[in-house]
């Protein structure tokens, strides 16, 4: 999916396509994040469909009278680019929302979705489904590369609601005949999740003073209803949508760490891939988490020959504890093939050693079939990346170098999965050139040279007689 941004923050103008893995990279507020937010509430909002695509009901309540009719997809194309445009220009006007923003923060903004690759419709492929609701029996059937489809229809009776279940059924599946392949789930993990990790219990606060207020009021016989809005004013957290659901997720985590991920069910708990990743995942915390009594403690690994730490309380855990408590979760309770996971500062309070490991966990994720998108300032990240890239080429003694530094296939990166954007000083983005040597991000390259050109200056000072 590509997107474009017009007076969007810093960006004047902007384009994005999102690849398998997508870096967007640049100096201090420059709106990196900014475009992580948006490009999350987009795809979060766009999973429900397009509501307003008209289907004539008239012709599915004669077809619903007969039981059986054939439905042709492709008079619906031209409807669709239209949808999405307006699907666009919808999501524009809310944008104050999606940041918690003030008002008219977003006035000249614009975010689109832009059409390139997403028509015509691709027929190729069957598609089979059913839905049984509100006295209603559906089945949809559409034959490989044929853009017609066999709806059969049972109902006990035919009326507005029927005909509306039927309607709002066909505009399902024209959506993920549209978006299927391109529209991925999305799962985001804020900076902020470290604050969030540590200080859950003190958000969760609100909710108790917003019930004693309306009990003080019941007990003073004032009208409720004409405080409880500015009660809600009062305690509404000014929070962009993905910190809200962050908040949201940490709050439920012990319902969530009683659910598998798609790598841990059964037929795929004994997968090398997914042995992989657990390993990865371990080497970065150095331990583990649990739940205890509704709160969640992270356990230190064992060192031989020393004696066993006990569970340690968020607030007693190091930063980079709290960091990736989102991420453990999200790949061990909650992650599936079809996922875009979108990072802030997937780097944040980690030890160089650790954002190597951060690299190659992403790049494992990514060749399970999940996308990524990431902001970073990570040197070591992007030259990670950059190594499981140079390492997709044939050369002598590559099998050799990954025995060596202990590389697998499935963190092997090819470039056609990935690309990576810089912020510039002219407020749009640059696509950074990807080639057998990896990401050309001279940005990086230009402050490390400096500063060991600071160092040498320095040091043939230093030595000078």
């Amino acid at each position: 999916m590509k997107f474009r941004f017009e007076n969007f923050g810093y960006f004047d103008q902007a384009e994005l396509e999102l690849g398998e893995l997508t870096l967007i990279c640049g100096s201090n507020n420059v709106g990196k994040t900014y475009l992580n937010y948006a490009i999350y509430g987009f795809l979060e909002r766009l999973q429900f469909g397009f509501h307003e695509l008209v289907i004539n009901r008239s012709l599915l309540k004669e077809g619903m009278e007969h039981g059986v009719f054939w439905f042709d997809l492709k008079q619906f194309e031209p409807k669709l680019a239209e949808s999405l445009n307006d699907y666009s220009d919808w999501y524009t006007s809310i944008l104050d929302n999606v940041f918690s923003s003030p008002e008219g923060a977003f006035e000249k903004s614009k975010m689109q979705c832009l059409q390139e690759g997403l028509l015509p419709l691709d027929y190729s492929e069957a598609m089979e489904d059913s839905l049984q609701a509100n006295g209603v029996n559906i089945h949809f059937q559409k034959n490989p590369h044929e853009s017609r489809a066999e709806i059969t229809v049972e109902a006990e009776e035919i009326n507005s609601q029927t005909v509306g279940v039927l309607t709002n059924f066909l505009r399902r599946q024209i959506f993920n005949l549209f978006l299927n392949k391109k529209l991925r789930k999305p799962f985001v993990i804020t900076a902020e999740r470290t604050g969030i990790a540590l200080f859950q219990k003190e958000l969760d606060l609100s909710k108790n003073v917003i019930i004693e207020k309306l009990t003080s009021v019941k007990k003073n016989n004032i009208d409720a209803y004409s405080i409880f809005p500015s009660v809600l004013a009062e305690m509404l957290s000014r929070y962009p949508i993905s910190v809200k659901n962050n908040i949201d997720l940490i709050r439920d985590l012990e319902n969530i760490r009683k659910k598998k991920s798609h790598f841990f069910e059964s037929e795929q708990a004994n997968n090398q891939q997914v042995k992989q990743l657990l390993t990865t995942m371990t080497q970065m915390l150095n331990g583990s988490f649990q739940q205890v009594n509704g709160d969640t403690y992270f356990v230190p690994r064992k060192e031989r020959k020393r004696s066993k730490v006990d569970p340690l309380p968020m607030y007693m855990s190091s930063s980079s504890v709290k960091s990736l408590l989102l991420l453990d979760a999200y790949i061990k309770h909650l992650a599936s093939p079809r996922d875009i996971l979108i990072i802030d500062e997937p780097e944040l309070n980690l030890h160089p050693r650790n954002q190597i490991w951060m690299a190659r966990l992403l790049a494992q994720l990514v060749n399970a079939g999940i996308h990524v998108l990431i902001t970073t300032h990570s040197d070591f990240l992007v030259k990670e990346f950059n190594h499981l890239l140079m390492l997709s080429q044939s050369f002598p003694d590559r099998a050799k170098l990954m025995k060596r530094f202990g590389y697998s296939e499935a963190e092997v990166l090819k470039s056609h999965q990935v690309k990576a954007y810089i912020a510039t000083e002219q407020h749009t983005l640059e696509q950074a050139v990807i080639d057998e040597r990896g990401i050309q991000l001279d940005s990086f390259d230009t402050v490390i040279l400096d500063q060991g050109d600071v160092t040498d200056a320095i040091s043939f000072a230093l030595d000078s007689p």
